[in-house]
This record gives structure tokens, sequence and C-alpha cells, in this order.
């Protein structure tokens, strides 16, 4: 059976910000990990909705956007939690809960719950949240510290429960520099075929709306690619689901 692990209040900045970990066990959890060294396996956030909530025409998958005062994200839902969106509207000021993941390189939220609730949640929400990344740095410094005077993953450990520290901060500083060291390391590679759908996402995000942008406008605003291309880039991404055709020529993101 697996651990079922309590949900924490986050910023949706320390989403974008931080790492997606993948675990290859069976009964291990996918989580995030800050660019603080927090470790969230469950996310609980408050914020505004950004837009009307988008749910596909067989009710199997439904999406919103959600923005605190540091980010937005995208939550989405699928099977028969996608009508957990339906009766929100943009401008709802929503508490949800669910947990980090990542599509095409775009960090989200999966969502368990979501519910609209009072303005004051906002400000109670931030209050919480700094309140645990304060108390949670002071640790983190501490194991910074202890181990660059070990130099050595299992002596800190040790020393950490001699000081009584929790041993799995020093795991954390070790993960947490490894994963900057190796985004530091990795070549940027452009692949073209990405890069031109990615623009066209931008053009739909940006001009679009909740009408959508026409087939031509996106065309016009891609001078330096041939329309064979375009058109190549727009039927892939209808049919990997990142866009829809609610009308003839005239496309709108899910």
């Amino acid at each position: 059976m697996m651990k079922r692990f309590p949900a924490s209040r986050m910023l949706l900045e320390e989403l974008h910000g931080g790492y997606i970990m993948r675990k290859e066990g069976d009964f291990e959890h996918n989580y995030l990990l800050t660019s603080e060294g927090r470790k969230i396996y469950r996310v609980k956030s408050v914020g505004v909705l950004l837009s009307e909530p988008a749910i596909s025409e067989d009710g199997a998958y439904s999406s919103v956007v959600v923005a605190d005062f540091s980010e937005a994200a995208r939550c989405v839902a699928f099977r028969e939690e996608a009508v957990m969106v339906e009766g929100l509207r943009r401008g709802d000021i929503v508490q949800l809960v669910g947990h980090p993941t990542e599509w095409r390189e775009e960090k989200q939220i999966a969502l368990e719950a979501i519910g609209k609730v009072p303005p004051n949640m906002i400000t109670l929400h931030r209050v919480e949240v700094l309140t645990e990344r304060r108390i949670h740095k002071a640790s983190l410094d501490d194991a910074v510290m202890l181990l660059e005077e070990t130099k050595n993953v299992r002596k800190a450990r040790e020393e950490a429960k001699l000081r009584g520290m929790d041993p799995e901060i020093i795991e954390i500083v070790d993960e947490l520099k490894l994963q900057k060291e190796r985004e530091e390391e990795e070549p940027l590679v452009v692949d073209k075929e990405d890069f031109l759908k990615g623009k066209i996402m931008d053009i739909i995000i940006n001009l679009g709306g909740d009408m959508g942008v026409e087939y031509d406008t996106i065309v016009g605003q891609l001078t330096d690619f041939k329309e064979d291309e375009i058109d190549k880039a727009v039927h892939d991404l209808l049919a990997e689901g990142e866009i829809f055709e609610p009308r003839i020529n005239r496309f709108v993101r899910v």
C-alpha cells in the first residue's frame, strides 16, 4: 500500500522554479523538489481562476489556470475527476489540492480537489507558506554548513542525528546540488518542430482569449516558416490534445 502524504501549502512560483523528481519503484512517489529544498508530494494552494474551466467533449479531461501573487499554473483533472471544475468561473478564488506533475516540459498540478473559498484565504495561505519557508530555510542553512564541514553525505547524516537534526535534510541538500549542477551542464537543444509548436501555442494564448485564433492569423504571425510547416504543426498540436478547433480554422488552447 502506497503512503499518502499530507498536502503542503505552496506558492506557485515554487512549482515552476523546482524539479519534478520521478521515482521508478512501485511504492515510491514522485515529488517536487523546490529551489529552496522543500520536498512536496501533494500541493495545497490558493489563487484566482484566470480562465474559464475547459472540459473536453467526452468529459474525460478538464483544466483551469490558477494564479496567486507569485505565478500562474495549469491545473488538470482526468476521467471521473474532470467534473470537479464544473460550476467554477473566471475570477473565483479557489483552494486546490493535487500533486505536482509535468507534461511537455510544462509543470502542472493534477487536481484531487478544488473549490471556492473566501477572499481572506489568500492572505492566510500566504502567511502560512512564508512561515513554513522561513522555518525550512533555517534547517536547510544548517544542513548546508554541516555538509560543507564533513564533505561527506554519510558523515553529515550521522552528525545530523547527533545534533538532533532530521538526517533527510542532508539528502535534500545533496540532491538539490546535483539537480542544479545537471541543469547547468545540460546543453540547450531546440528542435525546430517543437520550437514552431511553441510559437503557435504562444500566439493562441496571447491573441486568442476565449474565442481562439484564426488559422490565417497564425500564418501571418509566423513569416519565418513555410505554411506547410505551420499546417503540420497545428495538426500535431490537435492530435496531441494541446489545442482544439471549436469552429473550422479557429483554434483554442485546451
